[in-house]
């Protein structure tokens, strides 16, 4: 983990990036596709919500704001769930780190001929801004580019997919929520605060302790690993009385979902205007939502929860 100084300030590389500017620049386009995916899902009525809504929207913004190529977005979905899977991966599970090293390599592999196409052609997005910036007079290395881009691409669609699926699911299992909603789209905020609270796409954060510390009265050593379970500090009793209740009329505290200080999530803007645009695009024209009998399939991972697929029937208002 990097030293806080060095931290702020490779930060503060893509923090613009993130600005509020930036995304009032960002919403209509993102608005543009919500609009184009509900129509789609209108049309279809009987969909996989994941594949036909929650994947392609985030994907999109992520690939634009990266300038990658359109073509390869359900691709970037399979590195991506490749990643995070490395969390729960089985030393004598050799078939599963393969895989995850053949997506590493090629990860590297296609964003390593993105960095020398910008290096060739500069263009207006975050790449070329990356390789234009500099660190206390410094450019940075082929490392730090390829372990911001790993990061920016992982989180910055892996996240907002699974949002976006929970709150298709809780509106799907909670119909006065829905009517609640379509009656009153100012409530949509908040009804995403409540998801994130409820269904946290990150469930947890691993961390190295940098030194001996004391936890809860538990000694750990320097060195030892740390899982950070956000997940269960949203539903601590502690935190939030009748936690395991999903309430749209809830006031709770600051929400933990996208993490706290140094290490906030630099996207959690972003996720929260794509689902907000998501749902209004939806909600303006969806009249019932409903869960289709076919098992939901999900994620295998201890950092982050979330469905592969979601069968649902959505009919128009």
């Amino acid at each position: 983990m990097d030293d806080p100084k060095v931290h702020g300030r490779m930060r503060g590389l893509v923090n613009r990036a993130f600005g509020s500017s930036a995304l009032s620049r960002l919403e209509p386009s993102i608005r543009a596709t919500a609009e184009e995916l509900t129509t789609r899902v209108l049309d279809r009525r009987e969909v996989d919500f994941v594949a036909d809504f929650a994947l392609p929207l985030p994907a999109s913004v992520i690939g634009a704001l990266l300038g990658l190529d359109p073509a390869l977005h359900s691709r970037f979905k399979q590195w991506s769930d490749d990643i995070v899977a490395l969390s729960a991966t089985q030393p004598g599970d050799t078939a599963m780190l393969e895989q995850c090293r053949r997506t590493v390599a090629e990860m590297e592999q296609y964003l390593s001929q993105v960095l020398e196409h910008r290096r060739q052609t500069p263009g207006d997005d975050m790449v070329s801004d990356l390789l234009r910036s500099r660190v206390d007079g410094e450019a940075l290395t082929a490392k730090e580019l390829m372990g911001f881009l790993f990061l920016l691409l992982v989180a910055g669609l892996e996240t907002t997919v699974h949002l976006l699926g929970h709150s298709a699911r809780i509106l799907a299992e909670h119909p006065a929520v829905l009517k609640q909603l379509r009656g009153d789209r100012s409530l949509i905020p908040q009804f995403i605060e409540e998801v994130l609270r409820f269904e946290p796409p990150v469930q947890g954060t691993v961390r190295l302790c940098t030194q001996d510390v004391t936890l809860a009265g538990v000694s750990l050593p320097r060195g030892s690993p740390l899982l950070v379970l956000q997940g269960s500090a949203l539903r601590d009793e502690h935190y939030c009385a009748d936690a395991d209740r999903f309430s749209l009329e809830r006031k709770g505290p600051q929400n933990l979902a996208f993490g706290h200080g140094m290490h906030f999530c630099l996207g959690a803007a972003l996720a929260r205007v794509e689902a907000r645009v998501a749902l209004e695009a939806l909600l303006a024209r969806c009249g019932t939502v409903s869960l289709r009998p076919e098992p939901i399939e999900w994620n295998l991972a201890m950092t982050v929860r979330g469905m592969r697929n979601l069968p649902l029937e959505v009919l128009p208002s």
